[in-house]
């Protein structure tokens, strides 16, 4: 092994030490037809109610994303992120588009460069105040429409599978949105007023279960009833572990499945690097057959009718959001 090369008992000595208060502070940093599913990604399936119960076990930095950041970006290896956040743009017209966007890495957006232009012919301004003028007309709701969305995914170990068992025990990516990452935030930073500590739920010895709550509310599903489980090691997932009676074979169990369970994890750095960077002009030719225009004309202001995230706010990323975001450049 050469002298950078990175061993897996190395990662697993720096995820040891993986403290709830560094991982807080990076999370909080971070702030149909013709479609193809994602196989690699798990799914809850809520019934007619919109009810929905699962647990996971949601997974530290695993061992591809270490490499890649031990490799490249040496700087950061010891706070990466064990979860990826980036807008997309997914919306069906002529055809569907379904792309990541590139204020995501703080590029300019052929998408939203088009949606502040549709607003500006509409009322001959842009900004909140125009999109909140056209309430309700058929312009509003294509610009919403094709309006960016802040996705995260992690890796997930599924517990309990509430409707497919034969997902249990099987290593997943899982996708979801603002309310739930709050969720997590709150977790690992604990609350000092109320003398709550933070903790690492992604920590193999002293981590929590997640359970995934769903419920319908208004016609939409809602994930608000989530929560973690008291603290649990990872091996308690082990069939037969407590059926082994020497201490050396029970070790050695417990590593190899903890190893098993990292390197099976999918990159999350893939999400925001590499292929999944699509140029400007090659992502503006996909929206001109999307929606029918020779060439979207371009802005480079920000659009704030068509960043809106999906709980309304406004899109703009912060400072500390943008630190995070700058780790995958």
């Amino acid at each position: 092994m050469s002298e950078n090369e990175l061993s897996f008992e190395d990662f697993l000595k720096e995820q040891s030490n993986n403290k709830a208060e560094k991982l807080a502070e990076t999370m909080n940093n971070a702030e149909s037809t013709g479609f193809e599913r994602d196989e690699r990604i798990w799914q809850y399936k809520p019934d007619e109610k919109g009810n929905s119960t699962s647990v996971l076990r949601i997974l530290p930095t695993g061992f591809k994303d270490a490499m890649y950041y031990h490799t490249n970006h040496p700087e950061i290896y010891k706070s990466m992120p064990f979860f990826a956040r980036r807008y997309v743009h997914s919306f069906m017209e002529n055809s569907w588009f379904d792309e990541m966007c590139p204020t995501s890495y703080g590029e300019d957006c052929p998408v939203c460069d088009y949606n502040k232009q549709a607003l500006i012919d509409k009322t001959g301004k842009s900004g909140g105040d125009a999109f909140k003028s056209i309430e309700g007309t058929k312009v509003q709701g294509e610009i919403r429409n094709r309006r960016r969305k802040l996705e995260y995914y992690v890796n997930v170990l599924v517990i309990k599978d509430g409707t497919n068992p034969e997902n249990n025990g099987k290593v997943f990516l899982f996708k979801y949105g603002k309310t739930i990452q709050d969720i997590l935030i709150n977790q690992m930073m604990g609350n000092v007023d109320a003398d709550i500590k933070g903790i690492n739920f992604t920590d193999f010895n002293t981590g929590c279960d997640f359970i995934l709550q769903t419920f319908k509310e208004d016609g939409n599903i809602k994930y608000s009833r989530s929560q973690f489980k008291a603290p649990s090691k990872i091996e308690d997932n082990i069939k037969g572990l407590s059926e082994i009676k020497k201490e050396k074979e029970k070790v050695d169990k417990i590593k190899e499945y903890i190893e098993e369970l990292s390197k099976s994890c999918y990159a999350l750095h893939e999400f925001t690097t590499g292929d999944a960077r699509i140029p400007f002009e090659e992502l503006e030719e996909k929206l001109s057959k999307c929606v029918n225009i020779t060439k979207p004309k371009s802005s480079n202001d920000n659009n704030e009718a068509s960043k809106n995230d999906d709980n309304g706010k406004d899109g703009k990323m912060s400072q500390e959001e943008k630190d995070l975001l700058s780790q995958f450049n």
